[in-house]
């Protein structure tokens, strides 16, 4: 989907600049009074010239939603610039941190359930899609097994999101199966 249109008045003016060459380059081939190398370059610079007006048009490379927009209509812009943030709101995960004796009793694709403490009783579905294979907040000495529940690893979570209930960046909290 087109998400906007630059106006880039230099690009289209070199594309109707080339495409009125070509026309005449065309008839010319045709007629045999132009050679094919001088016919192909002409044609190669109508080809880029209609490349660039393409770039005109911001498509978006996933199917999504626009969270934010950076700039208003009107506004100049710089090649790179930041236009939009998207998100496939359906496709939301988050990433939890499980304690070390914990994480042994967790496997890749069980299936847990998330809840918004805003929407009482209501679970999300969600299934252990990551699980790292390094602890983090590790301290410098681990020599007790009382230092080793310190210990926390990354979890990521995939959640069934169809209704579009979560967003990005909201607090969501996990029971993890029994025993675990």
């Amino acid at each position: 989907q087109t998400l906007l249109t630059l106006t880039g008045e230099d690009y289209r003016l070199a594309a109707k600049l080339a495409d009125e060459n070509y026309k005449r380059a065309d008839q010319l081939f045709k007629d045999g009074s132009m050679s094919k190398q001088d016919y192909d370059g002409i044609k190669n610079k109508k080809d880029e010239a209609d490349l660039k007006v393409s770039w005109c048009d911001v498509k978006s490379p996933l199917t999504g939603t626009v969270l934010t927009k950076y700039h208003e209509a009107g506004e100049m812009v710089a090649p790179g610039t930041k236009l939009f943030t998207l998100a496939d709101i359906k496709d939301i995960y988050a990433y939890i941190y499980v304690p070390q004796p914990a994480i042994a009793g967790l496997r890749l694709q069980e299936k847990v359930a998330g809840f918004l403490p805003e929407i009482k009783g209501r679970a999300f579905k969600g299934t252990i899609t990551w699980i790292a294979e390094e602890a983090e907040f590790t301290p410098k000495n681990v020599q007790t097994q009382a230092e080793r529940t310190r210990l926390v690893y990354a979890v990521k979570i995939v959640f069934e999101n169809s209704d579009e209930t979560l967003k990005p960046g909201m607090t969501i909290e996990v029971t993890l199966p029994k025993g675990k």
